[in-house]
């Protein structure tokens, strides 16, 4: 009996120690799934990247694919009225998702493509001479103008516009991302100023980036005035999915194995 009642507690002793074994080594890999998931999304092949603190810039020449896939849309009016001067303009902002490798050299990530029209308004007009979206920081993003028409969006765009921009420039944090309609200052090229009119509209101004998913952002207009709205902007590039299937791989695992030890001890020797 005294010798049973030994083997039983050197059995307990080991299943205490090989179940602390098993929590290490499933922390261990949840770690490292969480490390490697976030390097694998911060880590997108090298393009043409407009850099954090980027401000003189050709906008590039992009294209949404036609196999590419409308994720979310949105639109709105930013009026800056009854300041005077002032603008009121018709915006929209949709996303897609590229069914395969982008101009970052990342695999089913999202475009950002926006659009402005400026309205004909009976006050003293103001010109529109930038777009700026966010919140940008900590992706990788290609910024230009679409040289093709993008697969319908929701809202729809309302035409294919003519005003294109001048340069494409980054803040220094990275958040923000700016359409110039104007010429900035040692803008290689930029010869003729090219403001949005009341009256007229935008070509489509694209930006692809590494981002997957999307969460709220910002859209706003400037000139004299400036006027700002609610849009939409990407989230972290953390491959979050990964670590969240850690927790609940360990909790099944750590389960199962807490109903083993309880079998060990409820059966007789």
């Amino acid at each position: 009996m005294i010798v049973g009642k030994a083997t039983r507690a050197r059995d307990n002793g080991k299943s205490r120690v090989s179940g602390v074994g098993r929590v290490a080594a499933i922390s261990a890999l949840c770690c490292a799934g969480w490390v490697g998931g976030a390097a694998i999304s911060a880590t997108p092949a090298a393009a043409c990247v407009i850099t954090n603190g980027t401000t003189t810039c050709a906008p590039d020449l992009l294209t949404v694919t036609p196999s590419a896939t409308l994720v979310q849309g949105t639109s709105g009016t930013i009026s800056t009225c009854p300041a005077v001067p002032c603008f009121t303009a018709d915006w929209v902002e949709n996303i897609y998702r590229e069914p395969g490798v982008n101009a970052l050299g990342c695999f089913g990530c999202l475009t950002w493509v926006v659009q402005v029209t400026s309205r004909q308004i009976t006050q003293s007009p103001d010109i529109i001479a930038r777009v700026n979206i966010g919140d940008f920081s900590q992706f990788q993003t290609d910024m230009g103008i679409e040289t093709n028409t993008p697969p319908p969006g929701n809202p729809p765009f309302t035409g294919t516009g003519t005003v294109t921009p001048n340069n494409v420039e980054r803040s220094a944090t990275g958040s923000v991302l700016r359409w110039d309609f104007n010429c900035v200052a040692g803008n290689p090229g930029c010869t003729t100023t090219n403001e949005i009119m009341p009256g007229q509209e935008t070509v489509f101004l694209e930006v692809v980036t590494n981002a997957k998913y999307v969460v709220p952002g910002t859209v706003s207009l400037q000139d004299q005035t400036a006027g700002g709205q609610p849009a939409l902007g990407p989230a972290t590039p953390e491959a979050f999915w990964v670590p969240v299937f850690g927790v609940v791989g360990a909790a099944v695992v750590g389960g199962f194995a807490f109903r083993r030890r309880r079998r060990e001890r409820s059966t007789p020797n």
